[in-house]
């Protein structure tokens, strides 16, 4: 009987473990259904214990009992693996369904212990119970009840005891705390791909001295390094970090370069010549599905990520560009500090912060250019206020003239001087000379007005029918010029009003350093340096003052503002940029906020230095952001002397821990008294404290540090650590890097997309060996012409025209350049081409001034025209570009 029930009670186990195998059948994750799984097993193994005690006590025999050791083992460690495995997804870190797991596991243990009481039992007690006699008083049945309670009891009472203390555990609240935290990727990284995350690893625990590290996710909600001047806080973590990132770039571009090299000419091929120091990832095609989809797998798994640095001196800005150049990269060095010859520094680049990137077109490029006015315009205001003599409404009026100039000169540039960017000097120009606004006046009027009976038939405006004209969205700009620059009365008025801005203009545009680097034509484009990663040092020099070496760090930073909040792609797609800032406060602007709440969803990380919080109370405006910085900076480095603020501030960050606080009482009677007394009394009482006082955070040893962090997104206690110095081998080592010879390998061609305003210049290329050039034919260029382009040195390389795919040299004559084997198809196309372009030209000369004038009735400055000529006639200023 006893058999058959224990048969039925495993047949509906058995059907409830197949019902559950089924519920579990349409979740497509491995993780759920293994869970449950696990739970089965453990709940199988379990309740079968349980049956065999059960029949173990009734039938008084050990060999119902599992004894074996390894299988009791095995089970208690397979329910804790998997708990600790399972803890790494998301769905089996929820309250309830931890509590199932502890709780299956804690079934097991019971059931264990219990055969192992119950076992115990039947070597020790139970012989010793079955030698008592059988008498008339004494039955068998009698003797075998007796041993089957004591049994029970023996068995029940231990195992009752730990289900108590089991629950007690789990009803604790701090033990609950610990399980619903507990999750194995704060012990163990079970990251995929790790050795090729940009992670942070400058810190060392203090209590275990092992390495702590921020990882690559983690670092995109941004850091901070908070220490007194001598902490040492840029030495230590900025220096240290930035060589961590350009070893792991380096690391990163050469495993590349040797998976690339692998498929070169099978699946993958490149798309352009390029050197390999140039190397990146944008260069190369798959030439199959399979082949892309390597290519884009590649980029995701070990991305190139690039770096930039503001620094605040010349000695931060030079170690770091050594660092650089020491491990193989290209670097763009933007530092007004000249060299003892007076000559610029190796590898400088000029930046223009009124520079419109070209393939900014259509809305993005008039977004473009009201974000550059408005930073303009910002920048010289806050030059302005630090002179101490801010005016509201002289303020307002140096933001407007200083906006609208620079939107005027970003409009219609193109049109009175094609080619030329704006610069600060072009500004400049403006407002010392109103007369100077006429040409770029008269080309808004003619090229965004609705209304061209304004003109006279000189092409100079009509004052009386200006009224009648509108330029859409740069309405604005007509009634201010009209009434206060042009008009005789209000241009007066307005030339004594802003000589402060004149003033504020020409002692920072007209200092030669930072004219240099400004006013120059070819800049560096934030844009190209988000997108391909590159390395960026920008030292905004305090060496040249506070108010030259503020505006010029904002010109960059706010720029570089702009470029993020406008990368295409997504937070998935885009490559990872790190961006540093010493002596962060110097460079404080409302517009600063979008960096910490913006730039993680356009993948860009920050890491800022300063050296105290109190800092941000300088001016009202930006007194907001000491919020913005703490709130939004999940890694929060502190050195010790902060400030007594400070203090206080850390202390409630650190938050509060509960504590048992003991009280020990004596008391005793006089001893006049007759029966003298003494009595002790202890009380313990659980009490929250600070985790930390202000005082933990002050005294500080030197470079130990207190650290607030995230691990997986999850705040942790503050905990206290120690930085380093970079050691100097490894600062002045020279990294070797892997080379591949590219050349070696077939070019491909690519067409590009290009846009209407784009098909003005046709670009065409070929492979052939040898050094790279660039072949470019536009319609008015000729066969000869060309040629000559072949054989001009001074031609521009391919590092200044990224967007050319395929690569030529620069044959001995340009039949030589039609002899390739590879390319012939394309070589008799684009020699028909030349050809027909030359025929074309011949007539042009044989027609002479008549063909002339007819090619050059396309409407004004119109780039699209046929002829290529340009005709400007405004207030006698004529351009003709032939």
């Amino acid at each position: 009987m006893l058999v058959k029930c224990s048969a039925g009670i495993c047949r509906k186990v058995s059907a409830g473990f197949r019902y559950s195998v089924e519920k579990v059948k349409h979740y497509e994750s491995t993780e759920i259904p293994a869970g449950y799984t696990v739970i089965a097993i453990a709940g199988v193994y379990a309740l079968s214990n349980l049956i065999r005690i059960i029949i173990s006590v009734i039938l008084q025999r050990n060999s119902y009992i599992n004894m074996s050791a390894a299988s009791i083992l095995a089970v208690i460690l397979l329910q804790v693996a998997a708990f600790a495995a399972l803890t790494h997804y998301d769905y089996w870190n929820y309250h309830k369904r931890k509590l199932l797991l502890i709780g299956v596991m804690a079934f097991t243990l019971v059931t264990a212990a219990s055969g192992i009481f119950t076992y115990l039992y039947g070597i020790t007690l139970r012989p010793l119970i079955f030698l008592l006699p059988v008498t008339e008083d004494i039955s068998p049945a009698l003797i075998i009840n007796t041993s089957r309670l004591l049994n029970t009891v023996i068995a029940g009472l231990p195992s009752v005891a730990l289900v108590c203390k089991i629950f007690s555990l789990l009803t604790d609240e701090e033990v609950r705390k610990g399980i619903y935290g507990f999750k194995i990727d704060k012990i163990i990284d079970m990251r995929k791909d790790k050795k090729f995350k940009y992670d942070l690893k400058f810190l060392r625990r203090m209590d275990t001295g092992l390495p702590y590290t921020i990882k690559m996710k983690d670092r995109q909600l941004h850091a901070s390094i908070g220490g007194a001047t001598g902490a040492a806080k840029t030495s230590t973590v900025l220096t240290i970090s930035i060589a961590n990132d350009l070893d792991q770039k380096a690391f990163n571009e050469d495993y590349c370069k040797k998976e690339l090299e692998e498929r070169m000419d099978t699946d993958v091929a490149k798309n352009r010549m390029f050197h390999d120091r140039d190397f990146k990832m944008k260069y190369f095609t798959g030439l199959t599905e399979d082949g892309q989809c390597f290519i884009d797998s590649l980029r995701a798994k070990a991305p190139s990520a690039g770096i930039t640095c503001l620094a605040p001196n010349e000695s931060f800005s030079d170690e770091i560009y050594m660092l650089a150049i020491n491990r193989g990269f290209k670097v763009n060095r933007v530092d007004p500090i000249l060299t003892e010859k007076d000559e610029h520094k190796e590898g400088f680049i000029g930046f223009n912060p009124l520079y419109i990137p070209e393939k900014l077109t259509g809305i993005k490029r008039e977004l473009d250019i009201f974000k550059k006015a408005k930073l303009f315009a910002d920048v010289l205001q806050a030059l302005y206020d630090m002179t101490g003599s801010s005016d509201v409404y002289f303020a307002k009026l140096n933001k407007n003239v200083t906006t609208t100039f620079t939107i005027l000169l970003l409009v219609t540039m193109e049109y009175v001087h094609p080619g030329h960017h704006v610069t600060p000097e072009d500004v400049q120009r403006l407002v010392d000379d109103f007369d100077l606004v006429k040409p770029y006046y008269y080309a808004l009027l003619k090229n965004y007005g609705d209304n061209d009976d304004v003109f006279d038939a000189a092409g100079n405006p009509i004052p009386a029918r200006l009224k009648d004209i509108n330029c859409g969205r740069y309405q604005f700009i007509v009634p201010l010029v009209n009434n206060d620059i042009l008009n005789e009365n209000g241009r007066k008025q307005m030339e004594n009003q802003i000589r402060g801005l004149r003033t504020i203009m020409s002692d920072f545009i007209n200092n030669p350093l930072i004219h240099d680097v400004f006013c120059v034509q070819e800049s560096i484009d934030i844009d190209k340096i988000l997108e391909d990663g590159e390395i960026t040092v920008v030292n905004y020099a305090l060496e040249l003052g506070m108010c030259e070496a503020t505006a010029f760090g904002l010109f960059f930073s706010l720029s570089f503002n702009n470029a993020v909040v406008r990368r295409p792609g997504t937070e998935f797609t885009r490559l990872p940029h790190y961006y540093y800032i010493d002596e962060f406060p110097i460079l404080l602007h409302s517009d600063q906020e979008q960096m910490f709440t913006m730039f993680r969803q356009y993948n860009v990380s920050n890491m800022v230095a300063f050296q105290t919080y109190d800092l941000f109370d300088k001016t009202p405006v930006t007194r907001f952001l000491k919020g913005v910085v703490m709130n939004n900076t999940a890694h929060q480095v502190v050195f010790g002397r902060v400030s007594v603020n400070e203090m206080d501030m850390f202390s409630k960050l650190a938050g509060k821990e509960l504590q048992t606080i003991s009280q020990d009482t004596v008391s005793e009677t006089p001893i006049t008294d007759p029966d003298t007394k003494k009595s002790f009394s202890s009380r313990n009482t659980p009490t929250w404290v600070n985790a930390r006082e202000g005082a933990d955070f002050r005294y500080k040893d030197f470079r130990e540090v207190s650290v607030f962090t995230v691990d997986q997104g999850s705040p942790k206690t503050v905990f206290d650590c120690k930085v380093s110095f970079l050691d100097k081998k490894r600062r002045d080592a020279v990294i070797k890097r892997y080379i591949v010879d590219w050349d070696q390998y077939e070019t491909i061609s690519r067409e590009d997309e290009c846009s209407e305003a784009e098909k003005t210049v046709t670009e065409d290329a070929v492979k052939v060996s040898g050094r790279d050039e660039v072949c470019r034919t536009g319609q008015e260029e000729t066969a000869e012409n060309l040629s000559e382009q072949f054989l001009d040195n001074s031609m521009e390389s391919d590092e200044e025209r990224p967007e050319d795919i395929r690569q030529t040299t620069a044959p001995e004559d340009l039949t030589e350049l039609f002899t390739v084997s590879e390319n012939e198809e394309l070589l008799q196309r684009y020699y028909e081409k030349l050809m027909k372009e030359e025929e074309e030209n011949r007539q042009f000369e044989v027609y002479g001034q008549d063909r002339e004038q007819q090619l050059c009735q396309s409407s004004l400055f119109d780039s699209d025209a046929d002829s290529g000529c340009f005709d400007l006639s405004i207030d006698g200023f004529g351009i003709t570009d032939d």
